[in-house]
């Protein structure tokens, strides 16, 4: 056999072994975290709210295309962070209240969260929830319900497609812990290695 049959035999094996199993051409691509990353024009990434990627690499795979931010960005009161279903929550002020159900040594204070349903889906703030500490030397809030939140919005119930709203939740925290607050907005997939978080003062 010649050189040239020989290489002409091979060639079609070598093209082949560069071809994904997705018929599109293009070779799978490795990603940072250990596994296959979607070629391009692959679409059976699961990138929807139940996804059970890591937070991490959904942002790889398919922030491109949802709008996905870094949630591992710290947020200011007044900014807001959309989630993978364009659910975007914004953490809008923590605002000191008077409680007679605080302790002598707590700071009561309430806060306002933002709400805007930007996909075309409802969505379940059910699903939502909040995780309070303190910024400077530790120390967690604890969720609580005050006799002055007869005009609260508790966070829950459906978010139709196009709206906001804003809703309210009821904490305190040691005095000793300051006022400057680091706020965890937990939503959807409990799996996620980051949440977003915003850092906020208690004014």
């Amino acid at each position: 056999m010649t050189v040239a049959a020989v290489a002409a035999s091979v060639l079609p094996f070598a093209a082949a072994a560069c071809t994904s199993d997705s018929g599109t051409g293009e070779a799978d691509v490795p990603s940072k975290h250990g596994q296959p990353k979607p070629a391009t024009g692959d679409k059976t990434a699961d990138c929807g709210k139940g996804s059970e990627l890591s937070q991490a690499d959904w942002t790889e795979l398919c922030g491109d295309d949802a709008g996905m931010q870094d949630p591992s960005k710290p947020l200011r009161a007044g900014e807001s962070f959309t989630f993978p279903d364009k659910l975007a929550v914004t953490v809008v002020r923590a605002e000191k209240v008077a409680a007679s159900e605080a302790e002598p040594g707590e700071t009561p204070f309430r806060l306002h969260i933002k709400f805007t349903n930007k996909g075309k889906a409802p969505v379940k703030l059910d699903d939502f929830s909040l995780f309070v500490e303190g910024a400077t030397n530790g120390g967690e809030a604890a969720t609580t319900v005050f006799d002055s939140s007869d005009d609260a919005a508790e966070i829950g119930g459906r978010l139709a497609p196009g709206v906001t709203a804003t809703k309210t939740e009821d904490w305190v925290l040691d005095k000793k812990y300051g006022n400057k607050i680091v706020v965890s907005l937990q939503y959807g997939n409990d799996g996620a290695d980051t949440y977003p978080e915003a850092n906020v003062t208690i004014r």
